[in-house]
């Protein structure tokens, strides 16, 4: 059985959901955490944008999760987040020498979404920023040895997803939303993720594996979803596009190959639907 997990970014929405999972399998974790405020209780302060040569972790951690997401910068390119990423390899490798399995959290934003169902031998052209950042940590992790797995997914609903929470603000006070329909989402709920997480952490399964909704749905689609699941005047609805909203890019595409999905981890991409519905199950309870 698994022991001693770190779970690196442990109070963002991602991490918060697995350590609740190890919580009840009975799985001893540790997570980390940039804000003091919230250490103490197997939580440990750790900063990926400070320097971390000196930080120490946990004796005997079987697996180390890294769900801690970058801070933006303003420049595509020569802006990329470089001590961040080096933070992430140094700790990695770190944790390689003592035999730990890496797991890093990617995204879909390391491809330009021009083919849909992108495999994952594709070689990465992002962006933006996010992607930019994500794709050079995978590729120097890439290049630490075998025992790392890089997850990439796509977009990721929570249970306080701004857009969504928005419209619905909006339909309370009898407003229309606009939501896009020429941009583009594979969506997948956090506990899928959680799911592809654990699965991948038990089986010690290696490489790039690669998870999104069996298909794009426009944030339309998914506005006239919502409003019908609760009750709201399809009226209240009017599509727009993104270019008018001042947005330079959106891509085509953001569905992932899915082979190894299927075929290592024995799991279906689920409807984009789905993760939509979690959402909802959170904001009625």
């Amino acid at each position: 059985m698994e022991s001693n997990v770190l779970i690196v970014g442990g109070d963002s929405q991602i991490g918060l959901a697995i350590a609740s999972e190890l919580k009840s399998k009975n799985i001893s974790y540790w997570k980390t955490t940039r804000r003091e405020e919230d250490l103490g209780n197997k939580t440990l302060y750790l900063d990926l944008d400070k320097n971390v040569e000196n930080w120490n972790p946990p004796e005997f951690i079987s697996t180390v999760i890294f769900c801690a997401t970058v801070k933006p910068k303003e420049k595509q390119n020569s802006g990329l987040n470089t001590l961040n990423n080096s933070s992430t390899i140094l700790l990695a490798k770190k944790f390689q020498s003592q035999g730990s399995f890496v797991i890093f959290l990617s995204t879909n934003s390391v491809y330009d979404g021009s083919v849909a169902f992108t495999n994952s031998t594709v070689e990465v052209c992002p962006r933006n920023n996010y992607g930019f950042d994500k794709a050079v940590t995978e590729k120097e992790l890439i290049g630490l040895g075998d025992n790392i797995s890089i997850l990439r997914i796509s977009k990721v609903v929570t249970s306080n997803m701004p857009i969504f929470l928005s419209w619905i603000h909006s339909w309370g006070e009898g407003k229309p939303v606009f939501p896009f329909d020429d941009m583009v989402m594979a969506p997948i709920s956090i506990s899928f993720v959680v799911i592809l997480v654990l699965t991948i952490m038990k089986n010690k399964i290696k490489g790039i594996v690669q998870a999104s909704a069996d298909r794009d749905i426009t944030y339309s689609e998914a506005a006239f979803y919502l409003a019908e699941q609760l009750g709201i005047e399809k009226s209240l609805i009017s599509p727009s596009s993104y270019i008018n909203a001042g947005i330079s890019f959106s891509p085509a595409h953001t569905t992932l190959d899915s082979v190894r999905l299927k075929n290592d981890l024995l799991i279906d991409p689920p409807s984009p639907f789905e993760a939509i519905d979690e959402f909802l199950t959170h904001i009625k309870n």
